[in-house]
Order: structure tokens, then sequence, then C-alpha cells
């Protein structure tokens, strides 16, 4: 199967606070997606901010392969795929003595 491979240059940040992030992303898709697709494949990415999309282009699967290695090392994508909540249930349950 041929896929198609995209670069989306989405917006990250707190939501209506100013602050944001402009961060490349790579994309796989099956052979029938567009670029419209991919735009609402991305809209729905965690911490993409609405309207996230700057960019979405295609590319070849080379620059797909150095993109991810990029990707690997971006600090704000680690720090986004790494981020839980602190449940405060289960801050409760254990509680201080």
């Amino acid at each position: 199967m041929a896929y198609k491979y995209w670069r989306a240059v989405l917006r990250y940040g707190h939501v209506k606070k100013g602050k944001e992030v402009s961060v490349a992303r790579y994309i796989q898709s099956e052979p029938e997606f567009g670029i419209v697709d991919v735009m609402n494949l991305v809209q729905n990415m965690p911490g993409v901010k609405n309207r996230g999309a700057l960019r979405i282009e295609r590319i070849d699967e080379a620059a797909f392969e150095r993109g991810k290695l990029e990707e690997q090392d971006n600090f704000y994508l680690l720090k986004l795929m790494t981020y839980r909540p602190k449940n405060p249930i289960q801050e409760t349950v254990g509680g201080a003595h």
C-alpha cells in the first residue's frame, strides 16, 4: 500500500492565554486522504489550538522519516506526550498522615 506523507505546522499552547508554540508534525495517511482529511485529523490531536493548523503540505517519504526523527528531539512534544494531569482523587486516597 502506498501511503501519503504530510508535514503540518500546528499551534500548541494555553487556551485564550495568547501564548503558543508552533511545531511541525509529520503524518502518514492512507492513500485516499486529502489535505482536508489531514486538517480534520490534526485538529483533534491533543494540545492543538482551535484552528491550529498553520500549514499543511504533502511531502515525500524521506522527508517524513527525517521529520519523525526531529519530532523525537522536540522538547515541547516530549513534554506533551508525557504530561499526566494529577488526579485529585488519587492524591486524597494516599493522603498525608
